[in-house]
C-alpha cells in the first residue's frame, strides 16, 4: 500500500466545517459509540477463545493440499489487519493490551508494513539508515512478543517504503521506493538482501528465536507492490542514470545470448515496411479552426481550445488548448478524432509537434472510439517542453473496428497550455529493428510500446526474465541461506498482469493480493488531503462483483491464497459492509487469509474518539462491530465453501506470446468475475506453452446465488441491492433493506428506519451452534458513521481536509430481529458487555428484538 503518514496526521488535526449532511450526538437518531483500543476485558463479544495458545506453541504452520494448517494438523484460517509507521513500534507498556485487544476481536495475524521507510519514530533505522535503531527494534521485538503470546501470528514485509540510498529524490513517481528498480539494478537488490540477513537474523531477546526460526512468523513478503513488468514502457525509457543504463545494458547482453547476429535479429523483429501513405486525419493542420476535433472535459473538468497562427508549421496554425480545471480522472481533459478506419496488422506513422508552458508529459493513443476502448497499437507518453519538439510513431494496428479508431491525446489533468502542430497520421513505415541498430554496435535501446509484435514478446520475456532471476536470488538468501521456514512470496500476483500470475505461482509459497472498494483518488498531487475524492456508493449496489470478482480468479487453487490488503475507506457512508461481505466470500471461495488495511500508522493510546484516515480501523467503531461476525464466518468456518470449482489454466511457458498475440484473454477471464459469486473460481498454472484455457461457462445474471445456497447478491435494482447470508450459524442482510422483511430461515431482519433505506446487519452465534440452538448470540446493526460536524463537499463524495472532531457519532438502525430462541437480550457498550436489557416479545415459533438509536449502540447480545 502506498499510503501517507502525514495525511493520517493531516486529519486527525483537521477542524470542522459548514457542509452539507453534518451530524453530531445531537443528530437524531445518532449517538457517539466508540471500541476502546486497550480494551482486553472478558466480554459477551470476545473471540478470544479461537487463539487459546501462543502463536506457534506447539509447532509451525505447514502447507497442505494448497490451505495452511496450524501445528496440530487442522486447517487454519487468518482473519488480519496491517500495523504501520508508528502503529508498528508502539510503547511497550501498551503492546500487551493491542495484542489482547486484537485478539479479543477475533483476529489472529498482524502484517507489519511500512517498517523500513522512515528514520524516525516510524521506522526501523537510525538516521542515513546506517543501521537498525535499537530502542526502534527492541519495541517491535517486544511486541511481536505480546501478539505472539496472544496467538496472534506475525507476517513480516521486507521491503515497502524504503527510499535506496543515493536514489534521485525528483525521479519518476513510478520509481518511488525504487520500485520496479529493485528488481535489476544490483546495489539495489543488495541492499534488500542486506535488509533481509539483518531483520530476519535478527534475534528476539523476549522470544529467544530469530525471525527465520521463529514459528509465530507464518509468511514473509519480498517486496511490497512490486514488479518489473508492472513498470510502464514509457517509464522505464525515461528512467534517470544509472538505472536506465544499467536496464539497457541487461538488454543488450539478453538479445545477444538469445540471438547472436544482427542479421538473426533482424529476421525476427522486421514486421512491416511501407511508404507512406495519404494524410487520414481531417483538420490535422488546424487551417479550419477546430473542426473535426473533440475535446473532451470530463469529471467536472474545464479547458478552452483555439487556433493561432504558428510561423513554424507547415500549416501555419497551431491548436492552443488551455487547462482550466482538472477532473476526477488522469483522462478528464482530452482532444481526440473518432471514426478513423485503420486496418490489422499494416503498419501507421502518427507524427506531431507540440510544446507547452512548463515541462511535461501528455499521453497520446490510437483506440477504440467505444467499448471496449482497448488500443489498437499505439499508447505513448511524450515528454514536452516550453519548445517545440517534433514526435514519431510508427506502430502496427491491433484489433481494430471498421470506423471506429479514435486518435488523440490526453493531457493527463495538468493545468496549464498546450500547443499542438502538423498532426498527422498516415499508413506506411517501419516497423521493426531500426536501420542504424544492431548488436554489433551495442545501440539498441529499450523497446517503445509502438514496437512490432516480435519485439514486444522479447522486450516482455526480457523483463520477466529478469524479475525472476530477482526473485530466485532473494528466496537464495531468505530460504537456503537465513533457513526461514515461513511461507514466502515475492510480491501480489496481479503485479506485472499474466506474468504475476505465473511468477508468483512459479516462486512463491502463497499467492497474495490487494484490493480497495472505492480507494481515495487525488486528481493533483499524490495523497493531497485537501484534494481528493471517493465514490461514495455501496458496492452491495454495483452491478457486477465489485472487488470480489477479480481477488476470485487471482487464486491459484494448489497453493494457499491470502488477500493482505483490503479496505472499505473512510468516510464512504457505506463503510461498514466491509467485513460480513468480505468474510462470508471468502469463506466460500475457501481462501486462507483475509487482512483488512490498516489497523493503524501512529501510536495507539488514549486518543480523541473520531475517525482519523481513510484506513485506520482501531477508530472505525461501524467496522470492528463485526470483526466477530467476520471470525464467525471465516475462521471457524460458518458459512461453507463451495464444493466444484472452476478453473482457468495458464501455462508457464510462452506467456509473452500469449500476452501480445491475445492481449484479450485477461478480459476474456475478467468477464467470468461473476461466476465467483456462485462457483469457488480460480487459476492452474500448465507446464509448457499454449494457450490459456478459460472454462466455457456463461456469467450469472440476476440475483447470484451461491452453490452452497447459503449466499445471495442481487443488484438488479440498484435501489433494493441485497446481499445475504443464510447459514446454520450466521445471517446477516446489507445493502438497501430497510422497509422489508429479509427472511433468512429462522430468523427475519426487518429494518423499519435507516437513512437512504441502506444498513448492514447481522446475526451470528459466537459458539458456532445453529442459531436455534445457540446461548451466545451477537446482533449488529449499523449504518453511517462518521465525525462529528465533518464538511461534506455537494456532492458526498469528499471532505476534503475537513474530518470535524470528537465524538464519533453512529446511526442507530431501527429494525425488528425474528429469532427461533432467547431468554435474555442486552445492548453492549464499546467493550461488548451489557449496559442495559432489552425487551424479547414472545412469538409463535421465537422471540422478537426490537432495537433502534435510543440503546445507544450497534450490538446486542443474546442469551438462552
Amino acid at each position: 500500500m502506498r499510503y501517507s503518514l502525514s495525511i493520517a496526521l493531516a486529519i486527525a488535526g483537521a477542524a470542522a466545517m459548514p457542509a452539507a449532511g453534518q451530524v453530531s450526538d445531537e443528530t437524531p437518531g445518532y449517538f457517539p459509540f466508540w471500541i476502546p483500543a486497550l480494551d482486553t476485558s472478558a466480554s459477551f463479544t470476545d473471540m478470544a477463545f479461537l487463539s487459546p495458545e501462543p502463536a506457534g506453541a506447539a509447532g509451525r504452520v505447514t502447507v497442505a493440499d494448497g490451505h495452511f494448517c496450524d501445528c496440530h494438523g487442522n486447517r487454519l484460517r487468518l482473519l488480519g489487519t496491517n500495523l504501520c509507521f508508528l502503529g508498528a513500534f508502539p510503547e511497550k507498556e501498551n503492546a500487551a493490551a493491542i495484542a489482547g485487544h486484537l485478539r479479543k476481536l477475533g483476529i489472529n495475524v498482524v502484517r507489519f508494513h511500512h517498517i523500513d521507510g522512515r528514520t524516525d519514530r516510524g521506522g526501523i533505522w537510525l538516521p542515513e539508515q546506517t543501521g537498525f535503531n535499537p530502542e526502534q527494534l527492541d519495541r517491535l521485538d517486544w511486541l511481536i512478543h505480546q501478539l505472539k503470546e496472544h496467538g496472534v501470528y506475525i507476517n513480516l514485509n521486507l521491503h515497502v517504503s524504503r527510499t535506496y540510498p543515493g536514489m534521485p529524490k525528483d525521479g519518476p513517481r513510478a520509481f518511488r521506493y525504487g520500485k520496479g528498480l529493485d528488481n535489476f539494478y544490483p546495489d539495489f537488490i543488495r541492499l534488500q538482501q542486506e535488509y533481509a540477513r539483518a531483520l530476519l537474523g535478527h534475534r528476539n531477546p523476549y522470544t529467544g528465536a530469530t525471525y527465520a526460526e521463529e514459528p509465530a512468523v507464518i509468511v514473509v513478503e519480498l517486496n511490497n507492490e512490486n514488479a518489473l513488468t508492472n513498470v510502464g514502457w514509457h517509464d522505464l525509457r525515461a528512467m534517470p542514470e544509472p538505472y536506465h543504463s544499467e536496464l539497457t545494458r541487461q538488454w543488450r547482453a539478453w538479445l545477444k545470448a538469445r540471438y547472436g547476429s544482427t542479421e538473426t535479429l533482424r529476421a525476427r523483429w522486421d514486421a512491416s515496411s511501407e511508404p507512406l501513405g495519404d494524410e487520414l486525419l481531417a483538420n490535422g493542420g488546424f487551417q479550419e479552426g477546430v473542426k473535426g476535433w473533440v475535446r473532451e472535459q470530463g469529471g467536472g473538468s474545464q479547458m478552452a481550445a483555439e487556433t493561432a497562427e504558428d510561423a513554424g508549421a507547415a500549416s501555419g496554425r497551431a491548436l492552443v488548448v488551455t487547462t482550466l480545471k482538472p477532473g476526477r480522472e488522469s483522462w478528464s481533459l482530452q482532444v481526440y478524432q473518432t471514426g478513423r478506419n485503420l486496418e490489422a496488422g499494416a503498419p501507421y506513422t502518427f507524427t506531431f509537434r507540440a510544446r507547452a508552458d512548463a515541462a511535461c508529459d501528455i499521453d497520446l493513443s490510437v483506440m477504440l472510439d467505444r467499448a471496449p476502448w482497448h488500443g489498437c497499437g499505439l499508447r505513448e507518453r511524450a515528454s514536452i517542453s516550453e519548445e517545440w519538439q517534433t514526435f514519431s510513431y510508427t506502430f502496427q494496428c491491433v484489433d481494430p473496428e471498421p470506423n471506429h479508431c479514435r486518435v488523440g491525446f490526453n493531457f493527463r489533468n495538468r493545468i496549464g497550455q498546450f500547443a499542438l502542430a502538423d498532426v498527422s497520421l498516415r499508413r506506411g513505415g517501419l516497423v521493426g529493428l531500426g536501420l542504424d541498430q544492431s548488436l554489433e554496435a551495442n545501440n539498441i535501446p529499450l523497446a517503445p510500446s509502438n514496437a512490432g509484435d516480435a519485439q514486444k514478446e522479447d522486450f516482455w520475456q526480457f523483463l520477466y526474465d529478469t524479475e525472476c532471476a530477482y526473485v530466485r536470488s532473494m528466496r537464495k538468501v531468505v530460504k537456503e541461506e537465513l533457513g526461514v521456514q515461513a511461507a514466502v512470496c515475492d510480491t501480489q500476483a496481479s503485479y506485472g498482469g499474466l506474468f504475476g500470475t505465473v511468477r508468483e505461482g512459479t516462486y512463491s509459497d502463497y499467492t497474495d493480493m490487494h484490493s480497495y472498494w472505492q480507494h481515495p483518488q487525488f486528481p493533483g498531487k499524490p495523497w493531497d488531503g485537501g484534494n481528493w475524492h471517493i465514490g461514495n456508493t455501496s458496492m452491495v449496489a454495483q452491478e457486477g462483483t465489485g472487488t470480489l470478482g477479480r481477488l476470485a480468479w487471482a487464486r491459484n487453487v494448489h497453493k494457499p491464497y491470502t488477500v493482505s490488503e483490503y479496505d472499505h475507506p473512510a468516510p464512504s457512508d457505506y463503510a461498514v459492509e466491509l467485513f460480513p461481505v468480505l468474510a462470508s466470500f471468502a469463506a466460500f471461495q475457501d481462501w486462507d487469509g483475509i487482512y483488512q488495511f490498516c489497523y493503524r500508522s501512529c501510536l495507539i493510546g488514549d486518543e480523541p474518539h473520531k475517525l482519523s484516515g481513510y484506513f485506520e480501523l482501531w477508530c472505525h467503531p461501524g467496522k470492528q462491530v463485526f470483526l466477530p461476525i467476520a471470525a464467525l464466518m471465516f475462521r471457524m468456518g460458518a458459512v461453507r465453501a463451495g464444493d466444484t470449482p472452476c478453473v482457468a489454466s495458464i501455462p508457464t511457458g510462452g506467456i509473452a506470446h500469449e500476452v501480445v498475440a491475445h492481449p484479450k484473454a485477461v478480459s476474456d477471464l475478467s468477464a467470468l468475475a461473476p461466476v465467483a459469486l456462485v462457483r469457488p473460481v480460480g487459476i492452474r498454472l500448465t507446464e509448457g506453452p499454449g494457450p490459456l484455457e478459460i472454462p466455457a461457462v456463461e456469467p450469472p445474471v440476476g440475483a447470484r446465488k451461491s452453490e452452497s445456497g447459503e449466499i445471495v447478491w442481487d443488484s438488479t435494482d440498484p435501489a433494493q441491492a441485497a446481499y445475504t447470508v443464510n447459514a446454520p450459524a450466521v445471517r446477516a442482510a446489507v445493502g438497501f433493506i430497510g422497509g422489508r422483511a429479509i427472511r433468512l430461515g429462522d430468523v427475519t431482519i426487518q429494518v423499519t428506519g435507516t437513512e437512504g433505506g441502506w444498513a448492514a446487519v447481522a446475526v451470528g452465534a459466537l459458539d458456532g451452534k445453529p442459531i436455534a440452538e445457540s446461548g451466545r448470540i451477537l446482533v449488529v446493526a449499523a449504518g453511517r458513521v462518521e465525525n462529528t460536524g465533518m464538511g461534506w463537499n455537494e456532492a458526498r463524495t469528499s471532505v476534503l481536509n475537513r474530518w470535524g472532531q470528537a465524538p464519533a457519532v453512529a446511526e442507530g438502525i431501527t429494525a425488528t430481529i425474528r429469532l427461533p430462541a432467547g431468554a435474555e437480550a442486552n445492548a453492549l457498550d464499546g467493550t461488548g458487555t451489557p449496559k442495559g436489557g432489552v425487551p424479547l416479545a414472545a412469538r409463535a415459533g421465537g422471540v422478537e428484538l426490537a432495537i433502534g438509536p435510543e440503546y445507544e449502540t450497534l450490538w446486542y447480545g443474546v442469551t438462552r
